[in-house]
């Protein structure tokens, strides 16, 4: 076989550890970033979550809100069709009982509460206001 000729090569690694400083800078900086990026996502599902439970809230104070409104309409109705009979001189005691019912259940439904026999009794043993 030949002559192997050594050859001399000599590197220089001048930018070497100003390349490797960068590197190790861009790979501290890349895992800040993914922990931000993390913890920005954990944000979102804690925010996500919040907003489907206020939203769930709205929703049945919505309904709430519905009801108070079918409560109070049925319970101006039933007081008008009682003054109605009063005031034509129809009124008789199934009709007077029958609106006082759904006026007490419309109150009830108002969060009010259902007047007793004692109200009742002394509803009805008053004496008519002189005019």
């Amino acid at each position: 076989m030949g002559d192997l000729a050594v050859l001399g090569m000599i590197f220089k690694t001048e930018g070497a550890e100003a390349a490797n400083r960068q590197l190790d800078d861009v790979t501290n900086k890349s895992e800040r970033a993914e922990k931000a990026v993390d913890s920005l996502s954990a944000s979102q599902k804690r925010s996500t979550s919040a907003t489907r439970d206020m939203e769930a809230e709205i929703q049945k104070l919505t309904k709430s809100h519905g009801e108070l409104v079918k409560h109070a309409k049925d319970l101006g109705a039933a007081m008008g069709r009682m003054g109605s009979d009063v005031a034509t001189g129809s009124a008789s005691v199934d009709n007077l009982s029958t609106n006082g019912m759904n006026a007490a259940r419309s109150l009830l439904g108002l969060g009010g509460r259902a007047p007793s026999s004692r109200d009742v009794s002394a509803f009805w043993m008053t004496e008519p206001a002189s005019t």
